[in-house]
């Protein structure tokens, strides 16, 4: 079945609310003299964290919503200031999940050094994941601001609650439909590796 789309135009400096998603797409600047020509974006919803990216035509970015992922991709930059872009809801869609088999089952919150570990394994992660041919620009970009997210809530929570939280973000990633079962597998695989000195090879990929 194929999914709605909606088209909308923003003037420079101006916001525009969609149907889809009751999203808030905000024109900061327009930049028609620069090769590309280019607009700098604002994606928001009312409780949501606001996300900002600089586009040229036919780049795009995923944003998240209690409905759902997404895509807002630009469509043409025109003369009078005016940046047209389209919405799309990313189907969703069943995919590989992944589980801890034995997990510790202590919640202490992680040690400095370990927390710093943590960093630099999603770093390692961030890095193969740019290197996939595979994922498109926006899928990158949306896939590192998840592992900024899982990298962040190693400050706030205990360890077993966060290894069910990075399980439940990549979950999601596949669910949502921002990446394919390809990428999400080797997402799994990969940050298994990357925390493999943490989970000790037990991160698995259920089905």
């Amino acid at each position: 079945m194929t999914m709605k789309s909606e088209h909308v135009e923003v003037e420079e400096h101006s916001s525009r609310q969609t149907e889809m998603g009751s999203l808030i797409l905000s024109a900061k600047q327009i930049d028609l003299g620069s090769k590309p020509r280019k607009v700098d974006l604002v994606v928001s919803r009312v409780g949501f964290p606001s996300l900002s990216r600089t586009l040229t035509v036919d780049d795009a970015v995923l944003f998240d919503t209690a409905e759902g992922v997404f895509e807002i991709r630009v469509l043409s930059l025109q003369s009078l200031t005016k940046a047209v872009f389209c919405i799309n809801p990313l189907p969703q869609r069943l995919g590989p999940t992944a589980g801890v088999v034995n997990e510790d089952t202590s919640n202490l919150g992680f040690t400095e050094p370990e927390l710093h570990r943590i960093r630099k394994s999603l770093a390692e992660v961030r890095d193969a994941v740019g290197h996939r041919e595979d994922l498109m620009p926006e899928q990158v970009d949306y896939i590192s601001r998840k592992l900024d997210y899982i990298a962040d809530a190693a400050n706030r929570v205990g360890r077993k609650d966060w290894i069910n939280l990075a399980i439940g973000t990549l979950t999601n990633l596949f669910v949502s439909g921002a990446v394919g079962p390809d990428p999400a597998k080797f997402l799994v695989q990969i940050l298994g590796q990357a925390l493999d000195w943490m989970l000790g090879g037990n991160l698995k990929l259920l089905h």
